[in-house]
């Protein structure tokens, strides 16, 4: 009888099973989401005060910043891994500052995996003022770069070889983090004048 016994429990105390993979991690760490979060930050502060982002960009791929010279934004400015130039060396005008504030700003109003298509993430064309989209969004998977930005078509180089973890956009401006293990780097970032065409 007392082998019966054990033999029942032994065959019902099965280990659970692991839980899937998260953005969120409990072990003190900073989160996935988090890690892309800082990055941002990061970037806002150099583009906000005129500091190289070579440092900043994927360390294979470097990164492309893009601007909207005629109807549709497209790769304007490679910046390579370690690249010593400034942002106002690179992107005329007030481009690094303007995305600089978008990004900041979209980090303070941000959502994290929301429908796309909802009207709270653009900005108002139909409004006197346009006013600037009410929600940022930080999408953090399923990316494809290709498909978001046709603009690409004509410019092959740009797409890199990096996988994309990460797309935050709010407003007027986007940004692609590229994701290597629990690294994050900068791989694109897109600024363009809304309601243009």
């Amino acid at each position: 009888m007392r082998t019966l016994i054990v033999l029942a429990l032994v065959a019902c105390s099965t280990p659970p099973k692991a839980p899937p993979p998260s953005n969120h991690d409990t072990t003190g760490a900073a989160s996935r989401d988090d890690r892309a979060k800082a990055r941002l930050h990061e970037l806002a502060d150099a583009l906000a005060h005129d500091r190289p982002i070579g440092g900043l960009v994927d360390p294979k791929d470097g990164a492309w910043l893009w601007s909207q010279p005629g109807a549709m934004v497209s790769p304007s400015v490679h910046v390579a891994p370690g690249d010593p130039r400034k942002p106002s060396e690179m992107m005329p005008g007030p481009w690094a500052a303007d995305a600089a504030k978008s990004i900041e700003h979209g980090l303070g109003v941000l959502d994290t995996d929301a429908d796309p298509s909802k009207p709270d993430y653009y900005v108002d064309c139909g409004a006197d003022t346009m006013p600037p989209a009410k929600r940022a969004n930080l999408i953090t998977h399923g990316i494809e770069l290709v498909k978001e930005q046709p603009a690409l078509l004509d410019s092959p180089d740009a797409k890199g070889t990096a996988t994309l973890g990460f797309h935050f956009v709010y407003s007027d401006t986007a940004v692609y983090l590229s994701e290597q293990g629990d690294q994050l780097y900068v791989a694109h970032v897109l600024g363009w004048t809304p309601c243009a065409a």
